[in-house]
């Protein structure tokens, strides 16, 4: 008689002994497999509830020769771990301007965003794994060495020559004053019409005014020499006053890095200009 057998497929990554991981948690948990430090692991779930640690029965070194990770690794994996379970990254309403800007004056690496119910911080992320440089520093005062190091560079930047400023889009009306002046300049004679010529001068007139309107104003489309250099730039409260849109443009574009230690900015800021 031949016997029939129902194949059994496991998951190898939503099976109860986690041999591989998929995402979010189960990554966390697979760091935290014992099986990974050479030992064996039982009771891991209960009616198919995954227990607490502290209820697993654990056989130590069943399988030494197969170790992937040492004691100091999984201390370290833990202490990073406990780290990110914070209130650090994707959090709504967060202002990201200076995420991958900030960075550790102890160890070199980039900084996170961390957040209270209060105030936002950036921090080492590695503070609480290896890391020495635990105090976090207000994003309010990472903002303001930024804005005096933009500020004290544009003091010293003499105003950059008109022709080597990126091209500005026309202002609102502009193109229309000039068609209207073009095409007043073609009728015949009208040089000797006294109500023509008025006409001619105030639309010439009122087109400069326009112009130098335009000039005035600091557009962050242009480049960060063009954006330093401007005299508008020259006032500190152009620069307190930019709006988290305006900031990401402008970090973005100017600052190069930010370094922080023992719970300060680390002066002079790095800028781009």
């Amino acid at each position: 008689m031949r016997q029939h057998f129902k194949e059994v497929r496991t998951n190898l990554v939503l099976t109860e002994q986690l041999l591989f991981w998929s995402y979010g948690g189960d990554l966390r948990d697979w760091l935290n497999n014992p099986v990974l430090q050479g030992h064996t692991v039982y009771h891991k779930s209960k009616n198919r509830r995954r227990q607490d640690p502290s209820a697993w029965e654990i056989h130590r070194d069943t399988h030494p020769d197969q170790r992937l990770i040492s004691d100091e690794e999984v201390a370290e994996i833990k202490a990073i771990l406990k780290q990110n379970s914070r209130n650090i990254g994707q959090v709504k309403g967060a202002n990201f301007a200076l995420t991958g800007l900030v960075f550790c004056g102890q160890c070199g690496y980039k900084c996170v965003l961390k957040r209270t119910a209060e105030h936002s911080y950036y921090g080492c992320r590695h503070s609480g794994g290896g890391c020495s440089n635990r105090k976090c520093v207000r994003l309010e005062k990472i903002d303001q060495a930024i804005v005096n190091a933009l500020f004290t560079r544009a003091l010293s930047t003499g105003q950059e020559p008109e022709n080597s400023l990126q091209e500005q889009s026309q202002p609102a009306g502009l193109t229309t004053l000039e068609k209207i002046l073009a095409d007043l300049e073609n009728v015949p004679g009208y040089a000797s019409i006294p109500s023509l010529r008025a006409t001619k001068d105030e639309l010439t007139a009122k087109i400069e005014r326009t112009k130098a309107l335009a000039k005035q104003e600091l557009t962050l489309d242009g480049t960060a020499e063009y954006i330093i250099s401007h005299p508008t730039a020259k006032n500190i409260n152009f620069w307190r006053t930019r709006t988290k849109e305006d900031r990401e443009v402008i970090y973005r574009k100017l600052v190069n890095r930010v370094t922080i230690l023992g719970g300060e900015v680390i002066l002079p800021v790095s800028l781009k200009v």
